[in-house]
């Protein structure tokens, strides 16, 4: 893949980006005015699953049991503050991935350009890996805090609860927050901000080689 193709594919991605920034703060804004929140989806874990014997079949010897164990949550629900919060979290991410995006193409044009190594190089690196950091810290943030602000006031209509991650000491049949935690966005910025470090040494170098020459 040629340098311009990447650019070009770089700024398609933006634009998608901004569009999708876009349309999610355009159907906040007409749910504000309907008065309903947007449709809100979570992955749920029951305290106490259901089972079911798994059978060979045609011997009918049990072999394991079947948990229902996950659920998924939709819901259009939440007061003020979990609407304030759901705005947030259109903005912020939308901003963050635009960050990245963009920065990555000012890198690709440093690298056209010849000086990969350049301090501007390693500034939209830099750019880069803490955005996905902040990306990755404001995923736990939502899915740990937001539901707070919503799941209080819920509740299924065979009276079982709904709570948050954060909930303990749950009695009775209840559905809670799936506070599966991903590092994938983390690991990445670390790196990207290691690689941004070793562009800085190479740069240096290069600058060293430079003047004794």
């Amino acid at each position: 893949m040629t340098l311009r193709i990447l650019d070009r594919l770089l700024l398609f991605i933006a634009a998608l980006v901004v569009l999708g920034m876009a349309m999610g703060l355009a159907f906040f804004l007409v749910s504000l005015g309907s008065g309903e929140p947007l449709q809100t989806t979570l992955a749920m874990r029951w305290s106490e699953p259901p089972l079911h014997e798994v059978l060979l079949r045609g011997s009918g010897v049990a072999v394991g049991t079947l948990a229902l164990d996950h659920a998924t949550l939709n819901v259009r629900a939440g007061g003020a503050l979990y609407r304030i919060g759901q705005a947030a979290d259109i903005g912020l991410v939308g901003i963050l991935w635009l960050f990245v995006v963009l920065s990555a193409r000012r890198l690709v044009d440093r690298i056209a350009k010849g000086t990969p190594f350049s301090p501007q190089s390693v500034k939209w690196l830099r750019v880069i890996g803490w955005s996905l950091i902040a990306l990755n810290i404001w995923s736990w943030i939502r899915l740990i805090l937001l539901p707070l602000a919503l799941l209080p006031g819920l509740v299924v209509r065979d009276g079982s609860g709904l709570y948050p991650a954060v909930a303990s000491g749950i009695a009775g049949p209840a559905a809670q927050v799936d506070a599966s935690l991903s590092f994938a966005l983390l690991i990445c910025g670390l790196l990207v901000i290691a690689l941004a470090e070793a562009f800085r040494i190479g740069g240096d170098l290069r600058a060293e080689n430079e003047a004794f020459v």
